[in-house]
């Protein structure tokens, strides 16, 4: 019964190992008043009884804080007169993997630097920050559920025989339910623990921000539960919310009508029958009964979330994705808090083992090649085209061209002229920016995106983005001037801008250069910390005083 979503997250946990989900130290001190228990009390209906509860407990018996995170430590983010605010719970399938993670990592970080209480709930954690907390799900299924499933996967690699009636048989016993559904293509939102969220805290949390709800971890029937007890806002980072099961609709607008008869059933992530009818209408159904306010990083991607449900439009804003601008910055940048970060982009290339003479391609998607959505076979059929024209006549004499390839393994390749270069899954945003700091020209050939984070950091260090015009792209590069968009699929216009480039130093450094300026005035991280909290405590007053939204 494993979909693509389930087969991502066990991956993830196989990666990581097991995490304690256990709440940080002091929360017995919390719970031990009598404010923060009735702030612990289950299912509250009205936000403000809750921010209320949530600002006594804090100021009645505050927990010891946990010890901050290294991540804390390096990059803080000042902002003037952080309005006061309860305890902010965020809510995502990982911590630090991903795009999606990275924006609610460093807003958790921004959040702690500010002075704020901040704790993340997530799937699956990967940090050593005590104040991210894992969702018990397993451990929450029953006494049989576990056995069962540990002995349905041990006959899988034991390749038993007449194993598919086994291991359907062992599924089926574990969790019944689970199992019909998944047979059935239902969405699976059997994850017991989504119930304990706001339970899980030292602290009750007074705001809960969610952002990816797919992907194996989270019961999206629990959503008008917790939004009764709280203000609640969703950051959409994909198509997921609005349709019968895919996080990207590649262009079908089946959406906009209900789906069924869905013409993808492969796409993540994956369901195993058509009942993509049935999906769209328990999920518009959950949302219309929750109480929620929607933002988006791009006009794009609000805009399909009207287009399936209008009601949505007072509730919903477009919040820009933003960037630490002291770690993705162009190379040459004097900085006393560099952190060690080589200042020149020779350096930069040296570290990477490419000389000052090399034509520097970069490609980024988190599992390389396999995540078919960024389209690498497009960068790749673009790159040796470039090397192919730059070698034309003369191949002993033309540069080298090397394509480095950020996010996932891949199968390197050479030529006379050129190479195609793996450099694995990198963790370190300082080592990211590296790589960044050291290319000619960043490549996004994605079939369908929203507003990667990316694009956003190529262009704070100054490297002009060869990039496919979907999603919210286009809202991302201003065309002719911080960069190139070229239709979806087709190479020979990537090529045909990226050869430009790579042959025209004057004309990179000058794309560069206002790239990196627009980065600085539109993505920085506190301004995108600055507009959700200014965002939450206007939720709060709204709470406060009664007002609901039409």
């Amino acid at each position: 019964m494993s979909t693509a979503g389930k087969d991502s997250i066990k991956a993830a946990k196989a990666s990581k190992g097991p995490k304690s989900s256990k709440a940080p130290k002091g929360a017995k001190a919390s719970k031990a008043s009598k404010t923060s228990k009735e702030a612990k009390t289950p299912r509250q209906s009205k936000a403000v009884k809750t921010a209320t509860a949530s600002k006594e407990s804090r100021a009645s018996q505050k927990p010891a804080k946990p010890k901050a995170s290294r991540a804390s430590k390096r990059h803080t983010v000042s902002m003037d007169q952080t309005p006061r605010l309860p305890a902010i719970l965020q809510a995502n399938v990982f911590d630090t993997r991903g795009g999606a993670a990275r924006i609610a990592w460093q807003l958790h970080q921004a959040y702690l630097a500010a002075g704020l209480e901040a704790f993340m709930a997530v799937g699956v954690k990967f940090s050593d920050d005590p104040r991210v907390m894992a969702l018990p799900n397993e451990s929450r299924r029953g006494p049989w559920a576990g056995p069962l499933r540990r002995l349905e996967h041990e006959l899988i690699r034991r390749r038993v025989r007449y194993l598919p009636g086994v291991a359907r048989g062992l599924s089926y016993l574990a969790e019944p339910s689970r199992f019909l559904d998944a047979h059935a293509g239902r969405e699976d939102f059997h994850y017991p623990a989504t119930r304990e969220m706001l339970e899980m805290p030292p602290l009750r949390p007074g705001i809960l921000h969610a952002h990816v709800l797919h992907s194996g971890w989270f019961d999206l029937r629990e959503l008008p539960v917790l939004s009764q007890a709280m203000p609640t806002v969703v950051t959409m980072h994909d198509e997921w919310l609005v349709t019968g099961h895919c996080a990207y609709a590649m262009g079908c607008e089946r959406f906009r009508f209900g789906c069924g008869n869905c013409p993808d059933l492969q796409a993540y992530p994956s369901v195993k029958r058509d009942a993509t009818g049935f999906n769209w209408k328990r999920k518009r159904n959950i949302l219309r009964r929750a109480k929620l306010h929607v933002a988006a990083p791009s006009r794009w991607l609000l805009d399909r979330l009207l287009q399936a449900y209008p009601p949505f439009e007072p509730q919903a804003r477009v919040v820009r994705n933003g960037i630490d601008l002291r770690i993705f910055r162009p190379a040459g940048r004097s900085d006393d808090q560099h952190d060690g970060r080589p200042d020149d982009r020779r350096d930069a290339r040296a570290a990477l083992g490419l000389t000052a003479s090399d034509k520097v391609v970069l490609y980024m998607a988190h599992g390389g090649k396999e995540n078919a959505r960024k389209g690498f076979d497009t960068a790749r059929r673009a790159f040796l085209k470039t090397a192919a024209n730059a070698g034309r006549g003369c191949p002993d004499r033309a540069d080298k061209h090397v394509l480095l390839c950020l996010g996932g393994n891949m199968a390197e390749e050479r030529g006379e002229n050129w190479s195609i270069r793996s450099a694995g899954f990198v963790s370190d945003m300082a080592q990211v920016a590296r790589h960044y700091q050291a290319a000619d020209v960043f490549l996004h050939a994605a079939l369908q995106d929203n507003y990667p984070n990316t694009v956003l950091e190529a262009q704070a260090c100054g490297t002009p983005v060869v990039a496919t015009g979907v999603g919210g792209v286009p809202e991302q590069i201003d065309d002719g001037r911080t960069g190139y968009l070229v239709p979806v699929g087709d190479a020979e216009a990537m090529a045909a801008r990226l050869g430009g480039l790579l042959a025209d130093e004057d004309q990179r450094r000058a794309m560069g250069e206002r790239a990196a300026r627009t980065a600085q005035e539109r993505h920085g991280l506190e301004r995108m910390a600055r507009e959700y909290l200014d965002w939450y405590a206007e939720l709060l007053d709204e709470s406060a005083h009664g007002q609901a939204r039409p």
